[in-house]
């Protein structure tokens, strides 16, 4: 039995096909997506479609969940007829609805498991360092307006000030860290995707945490983190047949990699 752990997929179906093929996965594989199966690549719902067939959950990335909240806006448009204030967003598509039940109850926060002795926590961005428990979908609903952007946060988390909230993406200084440089192990090795990390074939390593997004969209790789039932770990990658998309970093003089 082996965890496979995949990043995130971006609608590039060809390489996550050739990724699934290659990795020969096996009825008693536990197969999960750390989110955003969707957005910026070609074939969106082939993805979803290919990630239903392995797996029973996945971890919500920020693209499902800003895809959810924009469907949620869309049938309150035709509904009162009030106008879709998310429509600007050129990412968010009119999926089937099969797919989009799909991703609305199958979404998972976060998943929390052992092996040989070893707790793992996946998660689709990351940890803020004042963020104290670990709510499921369902319970981050239900937390005060502040706890709430502390759990939700997890889908974004980037950056993280010295007061340990997080820092929006463009607005970090000099004084913030990435969150994985600071993050303790409270809640176990982290494998998280979100930050592509784009000059990489490999994983990027933390103390406690493992980066598994390296920018298939941006013309990167495609990367499963396999964890084997005797505790021992690898990963595979698939290099992208395309460059689908411009990352927004690709301008700027500094590195888009967090050190």
């Amino acid at each position: 039995m082996r965890y496979i752990i995949v990043g995130d997929i971006h609608g590039c179906h060809s390489e996550a096909f050739q990724l699934f093929a290659e990795l020969e996965i096996k009825d008693d594989d536990k197969f999960i997506s750390i989110g955003d199966i969707i957005h910026k690549g070609p074939k969106e719902e082939r993805c979803i479609s290919l990630c239903k067939m392995v797996e029973d959950f996945y971890i919500l990335g920020n693209h499902e969940e800003k895809q959810l909240r924009w469907q949620k806006h869309e049938e309150n448009r035709q509904q009162t007829g009030r106008s879709n204030p998310m429509m600007h967003v050129e990412d968010y598509v009119q999926l089937g609805v099969r797919h989009s039940a799909w991703l609305k109850d199958a979404a998972k926060l976060f998943h929390q498991f052992e092996v040989a002795g070893q707790t793992y926590l996946l998660v689709h961005g990351g940890i803020e360092p004042r963020l104290r428990s670990l709510p499921e979908v369902e319970e981050a609903y239900q937390l005060s307006k502040k706890e709430k952007s502390y759990s939700w946060n997890m889908l974004r988390t980037r950056y993280v000030n010295p007061k340990g909230g997080m820092v929006s993406l463009g607005d970090e200084k000099p004084e913030d860290k990435y969150w994985a440089e600071v993050y303790d192990g409270r809640f176990g090795h982290v494998i998280f995707g979100h930050q592509p990390f784009l000059e990489r074939n490999t994983p990027r390593e933390y103390e406690h945490a493992t980066g598994i997004d390296l920018g298939c969209v941006y013309g990167g790789h495609l990367c499963a983190f396999i964890i084997n039932e005797d505790g021992t770990t690898g990963f595979h990658t698939v290099k992208a047949r395309d460059k689908y998309q411009r990352h927004r970093g690709e301008n700027k003089t500094h590195s888009v990699i967090p050190s």
